[in-house]
């Protein structure tokens, strides 16, 4: 066409480190590492390992950690995906887990190896060991982060029969009726995963937590069996996170 000049311009930089640069894809999203939550109505229940602390949230950021946790998408560039990052309760999807889980894939716990149990009777001398791994495990969780002492626990399982982790378990009871301290349970749940463990049994810990008001528990299960706790104490709570 007359009059209109004709220009042939270079596309693509002469230099590739010129190009604009655009920004890298963010990963999926879902629960950081040593991260529970539990979802209670409209509020989620946040139990943070590394901080040992548990945390209420609420509104959007409480629909963004529920869908995280369901495997569900999440917009990594939304105010509440940004801020849940921040606090280290978001990662990459895929993130090395430690060996914590979730406690959905725990069987519902449908009854308690405790229930009608025995007197503890006079001493024998494992409930004098008893009495040391309860001791020192108040120690660990005095001086030690939670989370390092729970990557420490023995996966050393053995196949084990339940009948033998039953009988482990009234054993423990019985022994840990027998020292000055207060039970707690934490520290006696904690005591009697590493005495099962060390003998080859599968338990796992569970965090559980309830509203109205707020309280938490911990006990120890295996299958759909309490080990540590009657049945009808943990029914209250609702599981946050296993170990």
């Amino acid at each position: 066409m007359a009059g209109v000049r004709v220009e042939a311009r270079r596309l693509l930089p002469e230099n590739p480190m010129d190009a604009p640069m655009s920004p890298a894809p963010v990963p999926p999203l879902g629960l950081a590492d040593g991260i529970g939550i539990a979802v209670l109505g409209d509020v989620v229940i946040v139990l943070d390992i590394h901080r040992n602390r548990y945390s209420l949230i609420r509104g959007d950021a409480a629909s963004v950690l529920a869908a995280a946790a369901a495997g569900n998408p999440v917009n990594p560039d939304s105010p509440d995906a940004r801020a849940l990052r921040f606090h280290h309760w978001l990662a990459p999807a895929g993130t090395p887990p430690g060996p914590w889980f979730n406690p959905g894939e725990l069987p519902k716990a449908e009854a308690s190896v405790l229930e009608g149990g025995d007197p503890p009777g006079w001493p024998r001398a494992i409930d004098f060991r008893i009495a040391a791994i309860c001791l020192k495990t108040r120690l660990d969780l005095r001086f030690r982060p939670l989370s390092r002492i729970l990557r420490g626990l023995s996966m050393n399982w053995r196949g084990r029969s339940m009948a033998d982790l039953v009988a482990a378990a009234r054993q423990f009871d019985r022994g840990r009726r027998h020292t000055p301290f207060t039970p707690r349970c934490l520290p006696d749940a904690l005591a009697f995963l590493r005495f099962a463990r060390a003998r080859g049994h599968a338990a796992h810990l569970v965090f559980g937590v309830k509203l109205h008001p707020f309280e938490a528990h911990c006990w120890a299960q295996s299958g759909g069996l309490v080990l540590t706790d009657p049945l009808d104490r943990i029914r209250r709570f609702v599981p946050v996170l296993a170990v």
